[in-house]
């Protein structure tokens, strides 16, 4: 591969005032709607955002509607009612607070003492029962949720034409999370490493693009196990900004070594990169509010009250969009700047219509429960 003429920069054309206005069309229709109109105005959103990227000659296209969010809306409130309908069943006669406190307070007498008597570990056996269940449970939810969310997604992405399909069983990836979640609790953290790229593995396995799967190759891990271990050390100290460094790595180490056909995907991503993505969200955000309260401050006296309070309520608008543009903005101009892919992609396309013709595309299996649960955030997507 010749490398000067193949790498191909994922370039983001999207302008900071349109998300901007879009953002305030949507919070205000938000407001006024009780949030239903959210849904048609995050698909709005997305479709202008995603529409923007563009690799080679052709953009992306997001093909998702509001009705299919409004869908996943409602879905996400009735499996959520269900959840916590089984936690009162489990909890049914015991107080979460006084659950949780007891278990403390056992929890700081076993590090004085060293033991716990009979009569105790009655007491709390069957709480811990419970709380443990409750909590597998939600885990699990959510690992669902979120499989499902992004199988959804990625169906409603094309370029040239074609779309990715993600196969795969949600509830195969949440047990294998599950496990995960024991094992890296049993390693104090230390094999979380191993657990995230097993993770990843999985979802690839069961992904393709028009016919063509992605492929993991597997790498050696050990400068990410360091990466893991000196962040988790360092987890305490820094409020968990450290980590900021670790998801970096698994970025890298992953979409590294995944290739679609003749394609290699490349990610340059930072800790400080993403370090400065979050300072500047949260310069954003004190200025807003700072801009808010002086004018709040501000002698209204001379202005009728009706006048004031829409003088407010537009300011409100205005600052909130202001800073939801900008977080959307600054990620995904980003994404753009550090995302790479490799390989001649006028080859890749001939590739991908000699799968579609020897019928190696897997059709995606469309559910009723495939839709997006609100779980995937739009500058998660690319």
């Amino acid at each position: 591969m010749n490398q000067e003429e193949d790498i191909n920069k994922l370039e983001y054309e999207g302008k900071l005032g349109k998300i901007f206005k879009l953002g305030l069309i949507n919070l205000f229709f938000h407001i006024i709607t009780l949030g239903i109109h959210s849904c048609w105005g995050s698909a709005k959103m997305r479709r202008y955002v995603i529409g923007k990227f563009k690799l080679g000659s052709y953009n992306l296209k997001y093909t998702g509607t509001g009705g299919e969010l409004f869908k996943g809306f409602l879905l996400t409130l009735l499996l959520t009612f269900l959840l916590f309908f089984c936690y009162q069943l489990l909890f049914v006669g015991f107080d979460s607070f006084i659950l949780c406190n007891k278990i403390m307070t056992i929890y700081i007498y076993t590090m004085m003492f060293g033991h716990l008597s009979m009569d105790q570990l009655k007491t709390i056996n069957s709480e811990l029962l419970c709380i443990s269940t409750f909590i597998i449970l939600f885990l699990s939810y959510a690992d669902i949720l979120t499989y499902l969310s992004y199988r959804y997604v990625f169906s409603r992405i094309t370029w040239k034409g074609a779309r990715i399909t993600l196969g795969g069983s949600c509830f195969i990836y949440a047990g294998k999370r599950l496990l995960y979640r024991f094992l890296n609790i049993l390693s104090f953290g230390f094999l979380m490493h191993r657990f995230d790229v097993a993770s990843y593995d999985y979802v690839t396995k069961h992904t393709q693009y028009g016919g063509i799967p992605f492929v993991f190759h597997k790498a050696p891990i050990g400068s990410l196990r360091l990466t893991n271990i000196i962040t988790g050390l360092l987890s305490f100290f820094t409020f968990g900004l450290s980590y900021l460094w670790y998801w970096a790595a698994l970025r890298r180490h992953t979409l590294n070594n995944t290739t679609i056909g003749n394609l290699q995907l490349k990610v340059t991503d930072t800790g400080g990169g993403f370090l400065m993505i979050i300072l500047k969200d949260l310069m954003t955000v004190l200025l807003a509010c700072i801009v808010f309260w002086v004018i709040m401050t501000l002698n209204h006296s001379s202005i009728s009250s009706l006048l004031a309070a829409v003088s407010i309520f537009v300011l409100y608008l205005l600052a909130i969009a202001f800073t939801v543009a900008n977080v959307i903005q600054r990620r995904v101009v980003y994404r753009a700047k550090h995302t790479f892919v490799l390989g001649d992609l006028d080859a890749f396309q001939k590739i991908q219509a000699e799968a579609e013709e020897s019928g190696n595309v897997v059709p995606q299996k469309q559910s009723f429960f495939d839709t997006d649960y609100g779980v995937v955030p739009l500058t998660m997507i690319i």
